[in-house]
């Protein structure tokens, strides 16, 4: 029977991150995007598609922040995109209040793994307002992301 950590046909989440950080670490590409594509198939919302390039980098980017701060800190964010899809909850994250994770990435220099990063650079895959909030924080921490994105940010 799935519960809500593991479906039916699938490993459970750690078996995949398990699968990313060793492919990641042996620069076994193909690996990887297995890992990251075999995760959001266990974890994701059944009407997103896999292949779509928001959600692969979703994947990716909640993957690498799992593996900084899930022996910290735990996640539900699996939780909320089986409920809601990648798309619903990055809209609802960017327009929400600044999250503890998201000052933790913005702090380590690691802003480029924020769905606001994601807004920005899937601009248009969002509305104009999703997009303005996103921009409007990663200009107001900017030292916490890549240059190339805060450049992103003020071009919108």
């Amino acid at each position: 029977m799935p519960t809500p950590w593991r479906r039916e046909g699938y490993q459970l989440p750690s078996y995949y991150r398990h699968e990313f950080r060793s492919a990641d670490a042996a620069n076994d590409v193909q690996r990887r995007e297995r890992a990251i594509r075999e995760y959001y198939c266990s974890q994701g919302h059944e009407q997103d598609d896999p292949d779509d390039d928001l959600v692969r980098d979703f994947t990716e980017n909640q993957l690498r922040y799992e593996l900084d701060i899930i022996h910290r800190w735990g996640s539900r964010s699996w939780l909320k995109i089986r409920n809601k899809g990648v798309i619903q909850s990055c809209v609802e994250w960017v327009q929400g209040p600044e999250t503890d994770g998201f000052r933790r990435l913005v702090q380590d220099h690691e802003g480029g793994l924020t769905t606001e990063a994601l807004v920005i650079q899937h601009s248009d895959r969002f509305a104009n307002g999703v997009v303005t909030r996103a921009a409007q924080r990663v200009l107001a921490h900017a030292h916490g992301f890549p240059h190339e994105l805060v450049e992103l940010a003020r071009g919108l």
